[in-house]
């Protein structure tokens, strides 16, 4: 009998330990996540004092921006009195103001860091200085990991030498899926692996190798990406100051046949004598929530070209969603989001819940549509113009259409100001409705109710409307 309770207290004390060890591992887990999780102390102390940096540096810019503003009589900011300023603030060498002409940035060097600020001195939010290890090809990441451009593992682009890839080898990355991963400003040596080199040669065709950011700038500019059918995903970064000079189509793109591009904002120069489009000079596919902010110079002053905010000329199946157009814009056929709709197979261009702000002209000038001539099914659905309209042929909403029945465009709940005789300018009847800057809240409010209460089209993919100093803009 003593020897079984020997052994039963025995079996005991091992099941009790073997808990105890459980409990222990569980314990020490939950220490573990409570420590290092993403919740956790140390992520969350992490956290706070990465917030606390960005809160000093931003309360030293902007003690240094009110100081440099109130030193010149016309408050006006300068790039050596808001250098001065900073180094007051820090020391010398710990900032560094770089002037890109339409607004500064200001580097952080210890940190990494830098801030945007306007001409007005109105800063932005902070961003991290990122290097891609691998310049010029989009098919590794930023930290060496291979990529496929499917859907799952797409391109990346992170600096402009990345574009210029893609420009390049436009035939390999033809039907891929890449994605934008941070701003990039054409001006600014942050976006280039390196701004000096001249490695690519006399990649703008002006006969003279300079720096790559001179290049860029100067000459034709940034090559178009000839031809694409993938997707492509801006991820709500902006390309800027992007200057593109071609002989005959101009556009980020030059043609997408049935590609797929979102959430890009652009804006820029484009210069040329056929076709210019801020995201593609020609073609078709699809296009949702791009905006972009364009002055279009013509090469030649016989111009013939069709330029058109989002796309210069369409000929293929078309849907442009939730978009929008700043600038100014000029062209034989002009249009805030399309310059020249046609097809003569029996193709669509359907424009929904967009609106355009730039200035336009030309011979065929419309708010919206330049020109729709041999388009079989043109319809504009839920758009809103109110850019200035100057043409031979002008409306507020479309400039002309053709003569045969296929040709006429269709428009739903759609408006432009009341500069504008007409919303089609060749036609006495209207689909549109006029109204003044005093009346826009309205107008916006009506957009809104009929992205709600439309039993007629699909709405879900489109935005809400708000007002933003007197201009419209999405939600």
């Amino acid at each position: 009998m003593i020897i079984v309770n020997l052994k039963k207290e025995k079996g005991i004390t091992l099941m009790a330990l073997l808990i105890m060890i459980i409990i222990l591992l569980i314990l020490s887990g939950i220490a573990i996540a409570t420590l290092t999780g993403e919740n956790g102390i140390i992520y969350n102390a992490e956290e706070a004092k990465l917030q606390t940096e960005i809160e000093n540096e931003k309360e030293i810019l902007e003690k240094a921006v009110i100081q440099s503003m109130a030193e010149n009589s016309r408050g006006i900011l300068k790039q050596d009195i808001l250098q001065n300023k900073l180094n007051e603030e820090t020391s010398e060498g710990k900032t560094e103001v770089i002037d890109l002409e339409d607004q500064f940035e200001i580097i952080f060097t210890d940190s990494n860091r830098y801030y945007e600020v306007d001409k007005n001195g109105n800063i932005g939010k902070y961003q991290e200085i990122i290097k891609d290890k691998n310049p010029g090809d989009i098919t590794v990441g930023k930290n060496g990991e291979k990529l496929d451009g499917t859907e799952n593992y797409p391109y990346e682009i992170w600096c402009i030498e990345d574009l210029i890839d893609w420009s390049k080898n436009y035939s390999r990355y033809y039907a891929s899926n890449i994605e934008l991963c941070g701003n990039l400003n054409f001006k600014s040596k942050l976006s280039y692996a390196n701004s000096e080199s001249i490695e690519y040669g006399d990649i703008n065709n002006d006969n003279n190798i300079q720096s790559l950011m001179e290049e860029m700038q100067t000459g034709a500019g940034f090559p178009s990406i000839e031809n694409f059918e993938g997707n492509f995903n801006g991820k709500n970064y902006k390309i800027s100051n992007i200057f593109i000079n071609q002989e005959e189509h101009t556009g980020f793109i030059d043609r997408i046949s049935g590609a797929n591009v979102e959430n890009l904002l652009l804006n820029g120069i484009l210069e040329g004598s056929k076709d210019i489009g801020g995201i593609a000079a020609r073609g078709g596919g699809t296009i949702n929530n791009c905006h972009v902010n364009i002055k279009v110079n013509l090469n030649k002053e016989d111009n013939i070209g069709n330029s058109g905010g989002i796309i210069g000329t369409v000929d293929k199946n078309t849907k442009i969603i939730n978009c929008s157009t700043e600038g100014e814009l000029k062209g034989n056929n002009s249009g805030g989001i399309v310059g020249w709709s046609w097809e003569y197979s029996g193709s669509n261009c359907n424009i929904f819940n967009s609106y355009n702000v730039a200035k336009i002209s030309g011979n065929n000038a419309g708010g919206i549509i330049g020109l729709n001539s041999y388009s079989h099914d043109t319809k504009v659905y839920n758009c809103l113009n109110m850019g200035n309209i100057d043409g031979a042929i002008k409306g507020g909403i479309v400039g002309r259409v053709g003569t045969l029945e296929y040709e006429i465009v269709k428009i739903y709940n759609s408006f432009y100001l009341n500069d504008s005789e007409k919303d089609i300018g060749n036609l006495n009847e209207l689909q549109a409705i006029k109204f003044d800057k005093d009346n826009l809240k309205e107008q916006i409010d009506n957009l809104n109710k009929y992205i709600e209460s439309s039993d007629e089209i699909d709405t879900s993919l489109w935005k809400k409307w708000k007002i933003n100093n007197e201009f419209p803009m999405f939600q």
